[in-house]
């Protein structure tokens, strides 16, 4: 029998402490911590919460609509640059502009597309943060704490009877809550730690919000007042309440009386709210909290912050900036590069690297550390171009032509006097002064030291310095003499870039 209740007993104890120990891990799993950052630790009653929600929104309202503003940029660079190729067409820079143009309207579909990936997820989480906001103004206004002001009273009988005939009654009314609009704004001007809310997002672990509670309508007590015969309570006192005329509330022989008063919680008071599920590998809840809510709960912004992230939106770089050396380790740029040096075989095609791409593009745009700003980028700003714009000539800078939505027309006109090159053998009309080959010759070769000054470049060393060979536009046997060296399949391939890179 001992042995039977010893039995019991430790089984009993067992139960207990596994009870224990469950309870123990399951209060360990959802236990939260103090924010790491000093943004979300400073968050101390509903303006500071409040506060820190505009401090987010307005981070990543501005990163949509920057990331916007810069992809619209690169889309009107690719449009700039290719207005210049189309008027450039049989000219010594129209292969330069056409790869300008081609890794531009590539970097803005990139942009493009790393905004919208985003643009969902934060929308979503700005409208959230919105939404609480807007919550925590409206019950902070609303929400007061202990007795309830009385504006009124009135006593007679009760229409209603509601105990019965010769009921009476004593209707008080009480004052509108009143609030000062302004109470957080001395915050908002001056955030102090919270200003760091955006910041801080991307370490941060616990969040510190109101209590949910804060959003209900909060618990009252009326207490209700008499003394004497009610019937006699018919004329309102000093203190908002029913009784017989004359002499103060505390000496009446006859009255009725009311007392609200609203609970005094800390529904108001800040709690700690965990960002993630699982700290360590920082994986989100796997369900929205909110999902069967209308409000936006602690959990449910907690929810939707980890899901958003802190990221950025990856900044695609502009053509603009770019220079020769970083163009050539773009690997879109050494493709194009690749397919200029086809010799017209698959067999005989081979990648170009970063170091062939430099030599070709330095061909293209020129050795001089400035020569692409100076002779491709700056012009699109400062050259003014003639063109026909509804029958009469226009003369602006390509950039103001695109600034102003009149590239279709002016790409028009440059096609059609492209159209008109090839049926009448005659040159493009353009207000541009293309470079003769001559020049370009000598450009070429022009302060070369005597031991770079080379023949197979079309370069003489003559008179103590480096000039060019003197050439003819054609052969003995007719054909076209080549005046630019080695490097001529970069304008013979011009015509294959165009029709295969850009369109």
């Amino acid at each position: 029998m001992r042995r039977q209740g010893f039995n019991s007993t430790y089984k009993w104890t067992k139960c207990m402490l596994i009870a224990v120990a469950a309870t123990s891990i399951r209060l360990q799993r959802v236990r939260t911590e103090a924010p790491k950052g000093t943004a979300a630790a400073a968050v101390n009653n509903v303006c500071g919460e409040i506060v820190y929600l505009q401090q987010l929104k307005t981070k990543f309202t501005g990163q949509i609509s920057g990331a916007l503003s810069h992809a619209d940029k690169l889309a009107k660079d690719a449009a700039k640059l290719s207005l210049a190729a189309q008027q450039a067409l049989g000219g010594p820079k129209a292969l330069g502009y056409t790869i300008l143009a081609t890794i531009a309207e590539k970097r803005a579909r990139t942009a493009t597309k790393a905004v919208n990936e985003r643009y969902d997820a934060v929308q979503k989480l700005i409208d959230k943060l919105a939404t609480r906001e807007g919550q925590l103004k409206a019950a902070r206004r609303i929400h007061k704490q202990g007795s309830v002001e009385k504006t009124r009273a009135e006593g007679g009988a009760d229409g209603d009877n509601t105990f019965g005939v010769s009921t009476y009654k004593c209707t008080i009314t009480t004052a509108e809550a009143t609030e000062d609009y302004g109470a957080c704004k001395t915050l908002e001007s001056n955030p102090g730690a919270i200003s760091k809310a955006f910041e801080e997002l991307t370490t941060e672990e616990n969040l510190k919000t109101i209590k949910d509670g804060y959003f209900a309508r909060r618990q009252m007590t009326l207490i209700a007042l008499t003394k004497g015969t009610e019937s006699s309570a018919t004329t309102e006192t000093a203190a908002k309440n029913c009784a017989e005329s004359g002499g103060d509330d505390n000496s009446k022989s006859n009255a009725i009386g009311a007392t609200l008063r609203i609970a005094a919680d800390s529904m108001e008071n800040p709690e700690e709210t965990g960002l993630y599920a699982n700290k360590e590998n920082k994986h989100c809840e796997a369900e929205n909290p909110d999902k069967t809510m209308d409000i936006v709960t602690g959990k449910g912004l907690a929810y939707q912050i980890c899901k958003t992230g802190a990221k950025e939106v990856p900044k695609t770089p502009s053509v603009f900036d770019s220079t020769v050396t970083s163009l050539s380790q773009d690997p879109d740029v050494q493709a194009i590069v690749t397919q200029l040096n086809d010799k017209g075989k698959a067999s005989e095609i081979k990648p170009a690297n970063q170091a062939e791409t430099l030599k070709a593009l330095k061909t293209i745009y020129g050795t001089g550390a400035t020569d692409l700003e100076d002779k491709y980028i700056t012009p699109i700003n400062n050259h003014e171009i003639v063109y026909k714009a509804g029958g009469d000539d226009a003369k602006k800078s390509i950039s103001a032509i695109v600034d102003a939505g009149e590239t279709p027309t002016a790409i028009a006109y440059f096609y059609a006097e492209l159209a008109k090159k090839s049926l009448n053998k005659e040159p493009v009309k353009t207000d541009s002064k293309p470079e003769s080959r001559k020049e370009q010759d000598e450009e070429k070769c022009k302060d070369k030291p005597q031991g770079e000054c080379k023949d197979e470049d079309g370069c003489v060393f003559k008179g103590g310095k480096c000039v060019a060979k003197a050439t003819t536009a054609t052969g003995t046997d007719g054909k076209p003499t080549n005046t630019t060296g080695s490097n001529s399949f970069v304008i013979n391939k011009a015509p294959l870039l165009l029709a295969v890179l850009l369109f």
